[in-house]
């Protein structure tokens, strides 16, 4: 148990570390890793359910997985990866309690139709009876959350605001209309917001010229924090394809009440007629989001 325990404390802060430092990078520079940093992923199996009992063993399971995606060791798939990440673990008890942590998470980040979506594939992986009983427990939760998030659900017209970039110049948010729009709510103080800022760029030059608009969305308010969002933008290169603009009244604009945004970064997904298609979509870091756009900006979709 000691060697399992020093495995995994060792794993998670290799796993951690990285998307730490992102987070605090200086400048917003990338962070460079040798080419061999992740080739423990190669051979790393979830075998020992004696892991269950080491804090965090959830998020070394996960962020390996995923890193495993992002890294193509996993096949991205927007509508079926829970399946494809349980089907990595081989341990039935592991995998049992994973999902439905996966799931506790994933209504956590409010990824309802995630939890909808793929609920139905997992659930017949779910053999430990903790695990079930936990799982009523959940779709209890779900069915309370996607109540409360109905004005937000898919389908749903995204309300009409305006917005100005660092010149003053106004747009309204129905000028995109034609476009699939990724809104990304941030202001400057959200560290993991900044991290998000390269991934959303790298994106956004992926679609550039597609009929996908990326707009970066600051809710930065008050003569400090205005300034240092105005700087922000002045010395950041211009990405084609991204606008960079702030919401007036921030926090306490009426269009966040109607959101149900109570926190950042929040990253939204709109189609071309002004309706939403993900009101929680995944973070531009995720492969998933890219993919999802792959998807959507398909001839005749």
């Amino acid at each position: 148990m000691h060697k399992l325990y020093n495995r995994y404390t060792f794993l998670n802060q290799r796993l951690g570390g990285l998307t730490l430092a992102k987070a605090f990078r200086p400048g917003g520079k990338k962070i460079e890793i040798g080419e061999d940093f992740y080739n423990f992923l190669d051979t790393l199996k979830f075998t020992d359910s004696r892991i269950l009992a080491i804090p965090k063993w959830f998020n070394v399971v996960n962020s390996a997985l995923e890193t495993k995606e992002s890294r193509g060791l996993l096949p991205v798939d927007n509508d079926n990866y829970m399946s494809i990440f349980a089907n990595a673990i081989e341990n039935e008890k592991v995998r049992s309690l994973y999902l439905t942590d996966l799931l506790a998470l994933t209504l956590k980040r409010n990824y309802l139709n995630d939890f909808s979506r793929q609920l139905p594939a997992v659930k017949a992986l779910i053999t430990d009876a903790d695990a079930r009983a936990r799982l009523s427990a959940l779709e209890k939760e779900y069915a309370e959350k996607a109540a409360a998030e109905a004005n937000v659900s898919a389908g749903t017209q995204m309300p009409e605001f305006t917005f100005k970039d660092v010149d003053g110049k106004e747009y309204a948010f129905s000028d995109f209309k034609g476009d699939y729009v990724i809104l990304d709510f941030w202001f400057t103080g959200c560290a993991p917001c900044r991290a998000e800022m390269p991934y959303f760029d790298e994106v956004a030059k992926a679609f550039d010229g597609r009929g996908v608009k990326f707009i970066s969305l600051s809710v930065d308010t008050g003569e400090e924090l205005y300034a240092a969002w105005e700087k922000i933008i002045r010395e950041k290169p211009h990405t084609p394809g991204v606008l960079s603009v702030n919401l007036p009244d921030g926090f306490n604009s009426p269009l966040l009440g109607k959101l149900n945004i109570h926190g950042v970064p929040r990253i939204m997904l709109i189609d071309r007629d002004g309706k939403i298609v993900e009101s929680y979509a995944k973070r531009p870091s995720d492969p998933k989001l890219r993919q999802q756009l792959e998807n959507l900006t398909k001839e005749g979709r």
